[in-house]
């Protein structure tokens, strides 16, 4: 996000949480969510006064997209993505993460979007907020942002997965 509050993507402004603006601070209290994606709004607002309208594209309609099929990820984040962590549990999670990922089916956008959410509080060695890590369960005072994009997210999933680790028998 630029200072004019847009994206990357042309068109699109983000607002609220999304913006990752720092306004709440590191209280993530729903009526805080509220207010920011107020104050964003405005800021929105006065970026999109001075903006150029964007070209439309158009789309072919003989080319209709797969409805995301979430159900083979559910389980994964049933099991990896509770309130009480582990670095091995969200390991497994990212590798079968990945592989779901990694075939043009119904539920590769749901995994791709899973496997950063798994990815985030891997890296986050840390107890923090109502997420528990049994094997890292103080909490850093240091609070800093962090930024996962998806390029990032598919590198180090590949890393954590390949080469598969020997195992024993």
């Amino acid at each position: 996000m630029d200072a004019a509050v847009r994206s990357s993507l042309e068109g699109l402004w983000p607002c609220g949480e999304v913006a990752c603006t720092g306004l709440h601070g590191a209280n993530r209290l729903a009526s805080n969510s509220l207010m920011e994606a107020v104050v964003a709004a405005g800021w929105v607002a006065e970026s999109l006064v001075g903006a150029s309208r964007p070209r439309r594209r158009r789309i072919s309609s003989s080319f209709v997209p797969q409805r995301p099929d979430p159900s083979c990820v559910r389980p994964v984040v049933s099991e990896a993505l509770g309130i009480i962590r582990d670095g091995e549990t969200l390991r497994q999670a990212v590798a079968a993460l990945l592989q779901i990922a990694s075939h043009n089916a119904a539920a590769s956008d749901p995994a791709v979007a899973t496997l950063m959410i798994t990815l985030a509080p891997l890296r986050r060695e840390e107890s923090r907020g109502s997420h528990y890590r049994y094997d890292f369960p103080g909490r850093d005072a240091d609070i800093r942002p962090s930024r996962l994009t998806l390029k990032m997210a598919m590198q180090a999933a590949v890393a954590l997965t390949w080469p598969a680790p020997a195992r024993s028998t």
